[in-house]
């Protein structure tokens, strides 16, 4: 669970990284007002599209994994058995994970939106 959760915040954190570097960059260059303004324009629809490209991607593997479970289950338990807390545990750290770091990202653009 380690690694899946490394994976998770290495992507989260690589694009909210290249975002806000891309940014900075463009508000630091030398250029005129409207034009720092459509740059950001694009960088904002571009960041918005590698968001949605992301939770595609984390979407498709989660339904993987719990197909892959579920698959599991059937296979090791006898009909009627109950699913012990351990076969969803992973899953529900998973899903904590995602809400924290939705939380910060929430967090971030607020902070970042408020400012202007």
């Amino acid at each position: 669970m380690s690694d899946k959760r490394k994976i998770v915040n290495t992507i989260g954190w690589s694009l909210l990284a290249g975002a806000t570097g891309a940014a900075v960059a463009l508000l630091l260059a030398p250029q005129s007002g409207r034009r720092t303004r459509r740059d950001l324009r694009k960088l904002k629809g571009h960041v918005i599209d590698r968001l949605a490209d992301f939770q595609e991607d984390l979407h498709e593997r989660v339904v993987e994994i719990v197909d892959d479970l579920e698959e599991r289950v059937q296979k090791t338990t006898s009909p009627g058995a109950l699913v012990s807390e351990e076969w969803l545990r992973p899953l529900h750290a998973t899903k904590e994970l995602l809400d924290q770091q939705i939380q910060r990202a929430e967090k971030f653009f607020q902070r970042k939106t408020s400012v202007h």
